[in-house]
């Protein structure tokens, strides 16, 4: 079973409060306000990011990644992307600690793939520790994921209290939408 624990999270936000509050054109009238707008900022990245089983399986801005398992078999796709360095240590036979030299594979964007002519070391104990994410800045993040993260903090902005009426979306359609464009697919 795989198990992923985010060890370093991003060093800056999606979008910063005064950022929404223009893009948005709210009327903020408290700095109370400005941190209710980073509450729903880091919520809604919450919302989509994270490793499979959220929205994405994606990370969005560069972030560290430690995941542990017990077979190789399990890593064939990796549980977030896009995945930029990893380094993969196990433990052998003998029971110590081995770094697979970064020679042996090749990074692809949710996966790990051996090289010709090399094999998965034998071992029921593996951690890899992944940098994930589409770059430092928020401005690598694709416009339609940003775009996405800005009406999920303008509806949650415009609707404090849960929607029940049937007009109204839990997720607006548009955000959906433009998430879906970059939704990892599980076979």
């Amino acid at each position: 079973m795989i198990v992923s624990t985010r060890t370093t999270p991003p060093s800056v936000p999606l979008w910063t409060s005064a950022e929404a509050i223009t893009r948005l054109h709210l009327s903020v009238d408290s700095e109370e306000d400005n941190a209710l707008i980073d509450f729903y900022i880091q919520s809604a990245t919450d919302h989509v990011e994270g490793p499979r089983g959220t929205l994405l399986g994606r990370a969005l801005i560069n972030q560290v990644w430690t995941v542990t398992g017990e077979t190789f078999d399990e890593f064939y796709r990796l549980p977030i992307a896009p995945v930029s360095t990893v380094v993969i240590s196990y433990v052998d036979e003998n029971g110590d600690t081995v770094v697979l030299p970064n020679t042996s594979y090749i990074i692809r964007e949710d996966h790990i793939v051996l090289k010709s002519g090399e094999s998965w070391p034998t071992t029921n104990a593996i951690s890899m520790v992944l940098t994930a994410g589409y770059g430092p800045a928020s401005t690598n993040v694709p416009a339609s994921i940003r775009h996405a993260i800005l009406l999920l903090v303008g509806h949650w902005y415009a609707n404090r209290e849960a929607v029940s009426n049937p007009g109204f979306a839990t997720v607006p359609i548009g955000a959906e939408h433009l998430l879906s464009l970059h939704r990892r697919m599980y076979l």
